[in-house]
């Protein structure tokens, strides 16, 4: 599956396209880290149910 994150970080939308369910879960959590957002912060979409 591939997943598109969505966030704000310094007053800027960044959209990332991540593959794989395992590697969405751990890059929602660097996320939170190295940007001080939470999970609520960050949206999430199944790339195949947006298009």
């Amino acid at each position: 599956m591939e997943f598109i994150l969505c966030y704000i970080h310094k007053k800027e939308q960044v959209w990332e396209e991540i593959i794989g369910e395992d590697a969405m879960n751990v890059r929602l959590s660097e996320i939170c880290e190295e940007t001080g957002l939470t999970d609520d912060d960050i949206m999430v979409f199944d790339k195949e149910s947006q298009w």
